[in-house]
């Protein structure tokens, strides 16, 4: 079987264009986001009347900061390449912010079209996570934050990601809830 090669910044980018316009049909669908993307939507929307002027990117980005730091205090290290991709979580922000604004106008307001266009997200936000993992370019702090508390203490990468998810899930719940 032939291994397919990590290929250009051109996935990089299409990879993070792509995951912005799912994220935003899948908030336009109205039937809620992934849990990665929910904390952001939470708390932007907890702050829209106190902080009008900031974004659910500027949310995205501020939240991967924070957790950029844990990780540092988890593992007890800091990388400068870890500057990195923070620089990818705000340029991000930026895009998802982008793709939010040229979607302002859109409603979908039948049932069916919501569901339909929740799937349609779903399917973008997957092929550019996929074109992330083409590319050798850094990625959001999110991945990075599975991948080096994996390997920094040997657990397995599968269970880290479902345990990240699940805690992603829950603090969504609880903001929701107490925001």
């Amino acid at each position: 079987m032939k291994k397919i090669q990590k290929t250009s910044e051109l996935l990089w980018l299409l990879g993070t264009i792509f995951v912005a316009i799912g994220v935003t049909i899948c908030s336009k669908a109205n039937l809620g986001v992934s849990m990665i993307a929910a904390p952001a939507f939470v708390i932007q929307e907890a702050l829209v009347n106190i902080l009008p002027w900031f974004s659910v990117g500027m949310t995205e980005y501020v939240i991967q900061g924070i957790l950029l730091i844990l990780l540092c205090l988890i593992i007890r290290k800091f990388n400068w390449r870890f500057i990195f991709a923070f620089l990818v979580a705000f340029i991000y922000g930026y895009v998802l912010d982008f793709f939010l604004w040229v979607f302002s106008s859109v409603n979908f307001n039948e049932i069916w079209l919501r569901w339909v266009m929740l799937i349609v997200g779903d399917f973008c936000v997957s092929f550019g996570v996929a074109c992330f993992f083409r590319t050798s370019w850094p990625l959001q702090v999110y991945e990075l934050f599975v991948a080096k508390l994996s390997s920094t203490y040997k657990l397995n990468i599968s269970k880290v990601k479902w345990f990240f998810d699940i805690s992603l899930l829950a603090l969504s719940v609880v903001l929701a809830f107490t925001l």
